[in-house]
């Protein structure tokens, strides 16, 4: 049976719809719709998207609607008349085969065929709509067969099978074949008329509420398109209300309209402020003398001005919004805008990028052109970053040169401490001998006369070095470099001391000095005992010099106690000229006499009170003076002191007993000698030997320990560089000894001279320290101090002198070496060190070409200690540098200097084979 085909009259069923609907309601003609149309009408402000109008929409629903109503209906009707016309056929054949059962038995049992054709043709040619009939016997025989003549088969047709029964008996079997085209025309042309019908109401229906919608609907939403559509074109607004019959959903559709309208225009005036302010903005941005730019959260540029173009005008095409720093600063160096000094490019871009998303504070970027600019930057509370950009090329150009005129003035002021520290130690030198002749000559029978010139040679050698003391500690204070001691001291015994110093000048004018100490028992303290005198000394001195009639008086006092501490209250008093109030604001003046007449009557320099003050300022003190002229004056200063406990102060009084003058004597007992340089080590032991002592001598660490643990020595004089194992490991292990080897004294003698290196040997085991080049004196005192002997008193050698820069021998050194040992012995020394030091200079220099710096350290530590002991000043300097240089890694300074080792010790052998000639 064919299926209902929709396709055969859509078209026709979809004009109906359309003319319909468009002639029925009266709809806004800006709400039809062309149903031809396919394609949709982009709206330009809607981003892209499509969207259809609200009528077209309801037709296509109406019509959606329409059609499935049609097909419903229609397929509904097909079936319940399909189904009655097959109950129909099926009654009808029921009824039509009993009947003719009654009448064919007979004739299929005698199986007469052309009876039973003949009851077959004339039974179902009365009935249209059967196309076939054929009778079987029973069992299965085709025994006649009727059929429509000269009729083409029918495409619809339905095949009913019906058993011949006659008194419950049957006798065989009637196929009936029925032509349903006919009656399915008949249905299909009912069908069509219900949907017709349908398709009338629904269209009568969707008219009647198309007019509704239009009244509803269509009005208020006119109403809300005008307003908004005035508000979109700037047009004045009509807020008439909406019509009464409109829908509550209607009504609050159009009051959030006619709101959003009212918040339109006040965005709109919101926006024309923003504008303005913007534009303020901008305006105030370009107006700042300096670069100023902001980079968003992304570290994108928002803004920046043209200042800040200006500076970088290189990447000035590049500084756009949306623009990466990161791109800008590095398109910058490639276009060589920004100055990366020594630094790969991208190792500076993750500099900069690192201080740039960190910003800690200003800093300074030079820029290819010289120009220099000051660079700030911060974070907003956004994540953005704000920066600014000033031009510091000028201060940067005043810097360099203040730097420059700084430099100059420190050259100047270092020449100026330099001159003046060898002046005064050039002047001090002779001076000290010209004061030790007029001692000399005090000791000796002089006639009244003789003795005057002696006392007043005397007088002026000792007020020439107190000038020259002056000059030399106040250059030290302006260099920084005055340095001050922490040592235990007793009071009482530091203000006697001045007024023994003094009171060969007191008595000499006839005036009187004395002291109120207060307390009577003697006061200890830590301090720097030496400056305090000096301090005392300049106030006291003063008022000696100043008094003609009266006396002075030292007063000391405790001003305040806390724990561990006392403030100490010193007064000068004295009964001599004072000082004049004009004069009172400029006393501390450095250079500052009273007047040309006190000078000339007086002297000095006019320095002691300006360093009293100075002195006591870095102690941490206090000084001032009260005074009026021609009524004496007090000096006064105070200073805060730790005290000395019980214990420290009994360790003072033991020490300052052991410091008492030794007998005369020879010393004894067994010393131990650690020296890897064997002019050295020969004359270390000949000055030893020649004092009494036994000597063991070694020359490398692991030779010293051995030494140790086979004999019990009392002191071990222990070079700090010897190969092997230096002076420090061997006394660590010397310390792990077991028994009371391990606590044999070990004195350190190394070239080390610097502030520090003593504490820092003692403080690996070593018990004392003696500085190189070792005098006699010194190494005997040393070993006296640690073995409780006695040393012969010798004269004190001032270690200060050093011979000139330019000198390859220290002519004094070799003397003094000649007569610690003998002169006999000088030749074989002297040979011995030049052979052992151009060993060295190999060493020195293979070490050197292979860059091993710890060798190169070592041996040129050995020859700067040998060097020294055997005078070659520029030999013994040149070590000490490539050492320090080797210490430092300065790569650059041994390449260039290490190959002038051999040259200088060729000149240093030189000298020495002259000295010996001319000896």
């Amino acid at each position: 049976m064919t299926s209902f085909r929709i396709e055969i009259y859509a078209s026709k069923l979809l004009d109906v719809i359309r003319d319909s609907i468009l002639h029925t309601c009266t709809i806004p003609s800006e709400l039809k719709m062309n149903l031809e149309e396919t394609r949709l009408k982009k709206d330009a402000r809607s981003s892209g998207k499509r969207y259809w109008r609200l009528s077209h929409q309801i037709l296509i629903v109406l019509a959606i609607a329409t059609l499935l109503c049609a097909f419903g209906v229609g397929e509904a009707v097909r079936w319940f008349e399909a189904r009655q016309l097959q109950k129909e056929l099926h009654t009808s054949s029921e009824q039509m085969i009993s009947l003719i059962s009654a009448v064919i038995v007979d004739p299929i049992v005698t199986e007469d065929r052309a009876l039973i054709e003949t009851i077959i043709s004339r039974s179902v040619s009365v009935l249209p709509e059967i196309n076939e009939a054929e009778v079987f016997n029973e069992q299965g025989q085709s025994l006649a067969h009727w059929s429509k003549a000269n009729t083409a088969k029918p495409s619809d047709l339905l095949n009913l099978e019906k058993d011949i029964v006659f008194e419950s008996e049957r006798f065989g079997l009637i196929k009936i074949q029925w032509d349903l085209t006919e009656s399915h025309h008949h249905i299909e042309e009912h069908v069509f008329t219900m949907q017709i019908y349908v398709v009338g109401g629904i269209l009568l229906l969707a008219a009647i509420f198309m007019a509704a919608m239009q009244w509803l609907i269509g009005r208020p939403l006119r109403e809300v398109h005008h307003r908004m559509q005035a508000a979109a074109e700037g047009r004045e607004i009509d807020m008439a209300s909406l019509p009464g019959h409109t829908a509550r959903e209607l009504v609050d559709v159009g009051n959030a309209a006619q709101r959003l309208l009212e918040l339109y225009s006040e965005r709109r005036e919101f926006q024309d402020h923003l504008s303005a302010a913007r534009e303020l903005l901008v305006d105030a941005i370009e107006s700042l003398a300096d670069g100023f730019v902001i980079y968003d959260a992304n570290d994108r540029l928002v803004i920046c001005n043209e200042k800040y173009k200006e500076f970088y005008h290189k990447s000035a095409d590049l500084l756009v919004p949306g623009a990466r720093f990161e791109q800008i600063i590095r398109q910058g160096v490639d276009r060589g805008q920004l100055n990366t000094g020594d630094m790969d490019v991208d190792a500076w871009v993750a500099q900069r990028m690192k201080q740039h998303l960190n910003p800690s504070g200003p800093t300074e970027q030079e820029l290819l052109d010289g120009r220099w600019l000051r660079v700030e930057e911060r974070k907003t509370s956004h994540g953005g970053i704000v920066g600014y950009r000033v031009d510091i090329t000028e201060m940067k150009q005043r810097q360099q040169e203040l730097s420059e005129a700084t430099e100059k003035a420190e050259i100047a002021n270092q020449a100026k401490s330099q001159f003046l520290a060898m002046m005064s130690h050039e002047i001090r030198t002779p001076l000290n001998g010209v004061l030790g002749v007029f001692g000399l000559l005090d000791d000796t029978q002089l006639n009244k006369e003789q003795q005057l010139y002696s006392d007043t040679g005397r007088r002026s050698g000792e007020a020439l070095l107190e000038i020259i003391n002056d000059i030399l500690d106040f250059s030290k204070m302006e260099a920084g470099k005055l340095d001050f001691e922490n040592a235990p001291f007793e009071l009482n015994e530091l203000v006697e001391s001045i007024v023994d110093v003094l009171e060969p000048r007191v008595e000499e004018k006839g005036i009187s000095i004395r002291t109120d100490l207060g307390e009577a028992e003697p006061q200890f303290f830590n301090g720097d005992a030496g400056r305090l005198r000096q301090i005392l000394l300049n106030l006291a001195g003063n008022a000696v010099k100043f008094t003609d009639k009266g006396g002075i008086k030292i007063s000391v006092s405790v001003s305040a106690e806390a724990a561990g501490e006392s403030t100490i209250l010193f007064k000068v008093i004295d009964t001599g000229i004072g000082i004049g109030a004009e004069n009172h604001n400029r006393i501390f003046t450095k250079f500052m006499t009273l007047t040309p007449a006190h000078t000339q009557k007086f002297g000095g320099t006019g320095l002691g009170l300006a360093i009293s003050r100075m002195l006591v300022e870095m102690m941490g003190g206090e000084i001032g003076f009260s005074s009026k002229f021609g009524e004496g004056s007090v000096f006064w200063f105070e200073v805060t002191l730790p005290k000395l406990s019980d214990t420290e102060i009994e360790d003072y009084k033991e020490t300052s007993r052991d410091k008492q003058p030794a007998i005369e004597g020879k010393l004894s007992g067994n010393i131990l000698l650690a020296e890897d340089n064997p002019a050295n080590s020969m004359i270390t032991r000949t000055v030893l030997e020649k004092a009494g002592l036994k000597v063991d001598v070694v020359a490398n660490g692991i030779e010293a320990v051995a030494a140790v643990r086979r004999r019990q020595y009392d002191v071990v004089l222990m070079d700090v560089g010897m190969p092997e194992m230096g002076g420090v490991e061997a006394t660590e292990e010397i310390r792990k000894i077991e028994g009371t080897h391990a606590s044999v004294p070990i004195i350190a003698m190394t070239a080390h001279v610097m502030r520090g290196d003593r504490e820092s040997l003692l403080s690996k085991g070593m018990d004392d320290y003696l500085p190189k080049p070792v005098s006699k004196p010194q190494l005997l005192k040393m070993v006296k101090k640690w073995t409780g002997g006695r040393v012969d008193d010798e004269p004190a050698v001032d270690e200060n002198i050093t011979p000139p820069d330019d000198a390859i021998l220290d002519h004094a050194a070799l003397n003094q070496m000649a007569e610690d040992t003998s002169a006999e012995m000088l030749p074989e020394l002297i040979d011995t060190f030049i052979t052992h030091a151009r060993g060295r200079f190999l060493k020195i220099i293979a070490a050197a070409e292979k860059m091993d710096l710890v060798q190169l350290e070592s041996e040129a530590h050995a020859l700067k200690g040998s060097a020294v002991t055997f005078g070659a000043v520029r030999l013994h300097q040149l070590a000490g540098d490539l050492e320090l240089a080797s210490k430092n890694g300065d790569e650059d300074f041994i390449t260039k200097n290490a190959a002038r080792i051999s040259i200088e010790g060729k000149m240093a052998a030189d000298a020495l084979n002259a000295f010996l000639r001319n000896e």
